[in-house]
């Protein structure tokens, strides 16, 4: 065990797994390592010896601290910082340096392509000790990359503490679980054995007796630190003595006896560095308790290192300092007088630089007010939040607020903390805010902010607090004072809870104010088009965005992603789709150049669902979900669409137990509210996997609760065109005809919206059929399935109603034309590999004594999920870099996945590929799968 001055004994079975994974990596696979135990057990000499033994790697380290948990990227940096920069030029988010504004998605994004450049000349090791205090981006950036880095050398390992019920711990573990390339080590205390060869080591000593064993191992539990602590402190003679476990000190008093022991100049630098709490140069350490002697200071060092206090890197240019572990650093710090601590806080805030000064000011303050320290913190944060650092400027004006005498004060700059913190996407800290907001004094901004607050959590409060706001800014002189904190978030508030009228006029209010521009400008029209979808339909909605933007023009910049990413969802819904995914896809750029998108898990979700309508099932958009890179700056609510988007393919395909995984995964996304997203996309989900199937009945109990569904939820407006069709269709399996017939005229004129227009004459047939007037059912089918094939062409919901009218044609004796339209299903059904209603479809061939095509398609080959996306995206003319940005995987896992690919379908490289995907999608095969083709024609006539 590392403990003192470069000792290090036992740990042999950590050690040769983590060298297991070592050679494992080498040899080209990425593996995570974590290593997790109760503080001071040993974790991170561990890992110190671990990396000082491993060569021909390139070793990173960083190591995670309590006081930068709120700083965007700190860790990263870190990382970053021991990478030159012709390594990260390619990747302008690294090279700059400056993560504050970055998202984890961006972020991640980038760091795959780095760590695939570096690991092309050697493994590369990065380790990141206290992940507990890992700020979340740079938590969720690595984690992202991680997971897409398959058959790229990278190891990395996080110490992370146990025992203290924190949620960062279980987070890392249920990574570590689901990961298929994961270790987990679990520190404990060192053995009898390894105790005695440490006190050896240590001691120069021969063999401790059995008795002073006994005394170490009672009293410390194995724990290293504080074994060491003891060795170091009392005499070897005094543990053998029969009284020593009772007389034993605590690990604390062990430190404080320590310090006593020590020369006044010793004890002065363990406080300073206490105080500072960071490796710092030696000089710096020493400067603040007045030794300016090079000579001086390492006199004063030396016992602090034979007392095993400090850990000292004298072969480093600045030669930094710092107390070894973060439990001494706390029993020093707490010996500390108040005044003490003054002292050495008000000097070290001359000596540091950045946010340190800040934080080292405020703890001179020692909790008494200081207006004149909270004014500069405000200017401090104002230049921030001008530099876009939001994160941090929040948690200035937190302490500001902290620091102001004056009630109205404290309030106001409570209220400024919250808004900084909403604008960096930080939920937690916007949620962790309601307390001290609630006991503020009713003003605009309070209850803007706390409503916001609120509505994020899931409190119905949200909407009385909003109707407030509206009153008090209608009877305010000078209300455009308030537009940029109240601008998208206070008619949000209303859009969730349920008056989307109210949205739309406070949007319209606001608009009109011309005091917004930017992303709140972009942001409130969107929240303007999905207030008028509730209202009056998709149509509607695209229009208010278009006469919203006549005058301005409508940007594609990122300053327009909001908006981007709402017109591209409500043009899938209007059956736009290839408008729809040129938006999605743009909006998805922007996020993935760092740019958060409020709608982010629903914007993903309906670039999934254009993807399923459009017969490309093997290539998904990546989600923010996969990466959990969004978790933090999306609402409860959103959560559940990004898995029913999820299930539509899997469903079809016939994999249940995909389709069921993420139908639970629904059921645990979110907060259960009553017509909230879970109980809304739980049902639907419910009923896609039972029309797979051909259950009707569970269908129907899987969508009753939803008939009554208000139309003025947005929850509702968004979805109503994925389950109404889906009720009308149990409706009518289940023999409930008038209600079906209710249903599908709640769904309106179809006619212009190819996909739902398919669909609904496939309903409309079939209902017809049901009340026996089979010839009026032909006509309804025969003209859905004359209609032109177009680049907005749905051909799943085609292959579905040539499968209906087919089996209607040969019920009424047209054995011949059943034909044609089964096989045109067949083909397509095929080619998508929708098993369970190909397998209904030849079943009707049979009938007509037929059979379907039995052509060799990717999905009838053993091609994974990732194959056949990459496969796809070949199909597409896309190069490595191209897919290996799209996917977010680095390059040479798309060379493996190639390799892969060429070897299951017995091919001999990219140009056959490629001819054999394009193949894929002629039009004689799919029947017309819109934007992989863009000639349009027509399916067999009738005969």
């Amino acid at each position: 065990m590392n403990t003192h001055d470069g000792v290090f004994v036992g740990r042999n079975r950590e050690l040769a797994e983590l060298s297991n994974v070592s050679a494992r990596t080498a040899a080209g696979e990425s593996w995570l390592v974590l290593v997790a135990g109760e503080p001071g057990m040993g974790k991170t000499a561990l890992i110190r010896h671990f990396s000082r033994q491993l060569e021909g790697f390139t070793r990173l380290h960083a190591t995670a601290d309590p006081h930068e948990v709120d700083l965007p990227g700190a860790v990263l940096g870190q990382v970053l910082d021991q990478v030159g920069p012709q390594w990260r030029r390619p990747f302008p988010l690294l090279l700059a340096g400056d993560l504050q504004n970055a998202t984890s998605f961006g972020a991640g994004g980038q760091l795959i392509g780095l760590l695939g450049d570096l690991e092309k000349q050697q493994p590369v090791l990065i380790v990141v000790d206290d992940v507990q205090w890992m700020d979340e981006l740079s938590l969720h950036a690595l984690l992202f990359a991680l997971r897409r880095l398959r058959m790229d050398r990278v190891m990395v390992v996080m110490t992370v503490r146990t025992g203290e019920g924190d949620a960062r711990e279980a987070e890392l573990r249920s990574f570590a679980r689901r990961y298929e390339r994961a270790v987990q080590i679990h520190v404990q205390g060192l053995t009898r054995t390894e105790i005695a060869d440490l006190t050896v080591a240590m001691l120069g000593a021969k063999e401790p007796g059995s008795a002073v064993l006994d005394t170490l191992w009672a009293t410390t539990g194995g724990r290293a630190l504080y074994v060491c602590m003891l060795l170091a402190e009392v005499p070897l003679e005094r543990l053998g003595q029969a009284d020593a476990l009772l007389a034993a000190p605590s690990l604390i008093a062990v430190i404080r006896d320590a310090l006593v022991a020590l020369p006044p100049s010793a004890r002065a630098l363990a406080e300073a560095l206490a105080v500072l709490d960071a490796r710092v140069p030696l000089h710096v350490a020493a400067g603040l308790i007045g030794v300016t002697e090079t000579a001086a200071a390492t006199r004063a060092l030396e016992p602090l290192l034979r007392a095993g206090l400090v850990e000292w890197r004298p072969k480093e240019a600045a030669t930094p300092v710092a107390i070894r572990h973060s439990l001494q650093r706390d029993a020093v710090y707490a010996q500390l007088s108040p005044a003490r601590r003054q002292q050495l806080h008000t000097g070290a805030a001359a000596v540091v630089s950045g946010s340190a000064v800040w934080l080292h000011r405020v703890a001179a303050a020692a909790g008494a007010p200081d207006p004149r320290l909270a004014e500069q913190l405000e200017a401090v944060a104002d230049d921030e939040s001008d530099r876009g650092q939001h994160a941090i400027a929040g948690t200035h004006l937190r302490w500001a607020a902290d620091l102001s005498p004056a009630r109205g004060d404290r309030e106001r700059l409570l209220v400024l903390a919250y808004f900084a913190f909403m604008r960096a996407g930080q939920g937690s800290r916007m949620l962790s805010l309601c307390k001290d907001l609630e006991a503020c004094s009713s003003g605009i901004l309070r209850d803007t902010a706390l409503a916001s607050a609120m509505s994020y959590g899931g409190h119905a409060e949200a909407l009385d607090l909003a109707r407030r706001v509206r009153r008090a800014l209608t009877a305010h002189p000078h209300p455009e004072e308030f537009a940029e904190y109240v601008g998208y978030s206070i008619p949000a508030v209303f859009l969730v809870g349920g008056d989307a009228r109210a949205a739309r006029e406070m949007c319209h209010w606001l608009l009109a104010l011309r005091r917004l521009g930017g992303e709140p400008l972009s942001a409130t029209r969107g929240v303007l088009a999905w207030a008028t979808l509730v209202l009056a339909g998709p149509r509607a909605a695209l229009s208010a965005i278009a006469e919203e933007t006549a005058v301005d023009g409508f940007e594609m910049g990122p300053d327009n992603a909001q908006l981007i990413a709402v017109r591209g969802s409500i043009e899938a819904l209007d059956g736009k789709l290839s408008q729809a995914l040129t938006d999605l896809q743009a909006a998805q750029q922007h996020a993935r150049e760092g740019r958060p998108i409020i709608i982010g898990r629903r914007m993903w979700a309906y670039t999934r669902w254009v993807y399923f309508l459009t017969g490309r099932w093997d290539v998904s958009p990546l989600s923010a979900a996969d990466a959990q890179a969004a978790a933090g700056g999306n609402a409860w609510y959103d959560d559940p669409f990004e898995h029913l988007c999820r299930i539509w393919v899997p469903a079809a395909r016939g994999d249940w137990p995909d389709a069921e995984r993420q139908l639970d995964l629904i059921r645990q996304a979110s907060l259960p509210q009553a017509g909230g997203g879970e109980h809304l996309c739980a049902s639907i989900g419910r009923a896609v996997i039972a029309q797979a199937r051909g259950d009707h009945d569970e269908m129907y109990r899987a969508l009753e609760g939803l008939r009554d569904s208000p139309p003025t939820s947005h929850d509702h407006a968004q979805t109503a065109r994925w389950w109404l069709p889906l009720l009308a269709e149990a409706e009518i399996g289940t023999g409930r005809l008038a209600a079906a017939e209710e249903t599908l005229q709640r769904l309106g004129d179809t006619g212009d919206v190819p996909y739902l227009h398919l669909q609904t004459s496939r309903l409309r047939g079939q209902l017809t059929e049901r009340l026996n007037v089979p010839d009026r059912a032909l006509r309804t089918y025969r003209t859905a399935a004359e209609s032109a094939v177009t680049r907005d062409d749905a051909p799943f919901q085609r292959a579905m109603l040539n499968l209906a009218y087919g089996r209607l044609l040969r019920l009424t004796g047209q054995r011949r034309r059943a034909g044609q339209h089964l096989q045109s299903a067949a083909a397509t059904l095929a080619v998508l590999g929708a098993t369970p209603v190909l397998q209904r479809c030849r079943k009707e061939l049979a009938k007509c004594g037929l059979h379907a095509p039995r052509q060799p398609t990717l999905h009838a080959t053993r091609l994974t999920e990732r194959e056949r996306e990459i496969a796809q995206l070949i199909g597409m003319g896309k190069t490595n870099g191209e897919i290996s940005a799209e996917l977010f995987v680095s390059v040479k896992t798309v060379e493996y996945h190639l390799a892969n690919i060429y070897l299951k379908l017995d091919i001999s490289g990219r140009r056959e590929l490629r001819n054999l995907i394009q193949a894929e999608q002629q039009p004689e095969r799919l029947r017309g799968v819109g934007l992989f083709q863009d000639r349009s024609f027509r399916p067999d006539a009738p005969g």
